[in-house]
């Protein structure tokens, strides 16, 4: 997350059965102090409840620009509670829990456009010497989003399903009888009338 670093923002809403992909945005030229400014006035004019914020791996690094590493200014502004990073895996566990999570996934069509023209880019370069594809993706334009989206899908795969609102609509718990069950239909039909 440093000045000449590009950083990408995935905005994820866990759902039933599995994820809204909300929002997606990317830039260089930003510090951590920039980063936070757009992300609070990006919640703020979307009206969003802003959840838990996860940074890469590499968010812990100081740099001579700065005296607090990202982590620590995002902590220091959001809290311990809202900020989290993200485990330092192989990228082909990342590239793994992409790939099981993006069946999971539905995207906003026009707010996750450049994020999902990136992930279609994402690609492995060819070998023509050795007729193979290389183990890593190209780092190109294309990663940066995609590696985004990756790291969110890990954390994805952490996280409990939502709990399913309360619809009211339960079958008593264990009836001893089919009266019992039937006794409970018809308060629940009376009720409704």
């Amino acid at each position: 997350m440093g000045w000449r670093d590009t950083a990408d923002w995935w905005f994820w809403q866990r759902q039933i059965g599995g994820f809204s992909v909300l929002y997606h945005f990317g830039a260089s030229g930003m510090d951590a102090g920039d980063w936070m400014q757009w992300l609070d006035s990006t919640v703020k004019e979307r009206g969003w409840p802003l959840g838990k914020i996860w940074l890469p791996h590499d968010a812990r690094t100081r740099t001579f620009q700065s005296k607090h590493s990202a982590i620590e200014q995002f902590a220091a502004h959001y809290g311990l509670d809202k900020v989290g990073i993200v485990e330092k895996t192989s990228i082909a566990d990342r590239i793994n829990a992409g790939r099981t999570i993006i069946k999971r996934c539905e995207f906003h069509e026009t707010d996750c456009e450049k994020g999902l023209d990136g992930l279609r880019a994402w690609q492995f370069a060819f070998n023509p010497d050795l007729q193979v594809f290389t183990k890593e993706p190209l780092h190109d334009w294309a990663s940066h989003p995609s590696d985004g989206y990756t790291y969110g899908c890990q954390v994805m795969q952490t996280l409990p399903p939502p709990k399913a609102p309360d619809t009211g609509k339960r079958l008593p718990r264990d009836p001893d009888t089919m009266d019992d069950l039937h006794a409970f239909y018809e308060r629940k039909n009376r009720s409704v009338d």
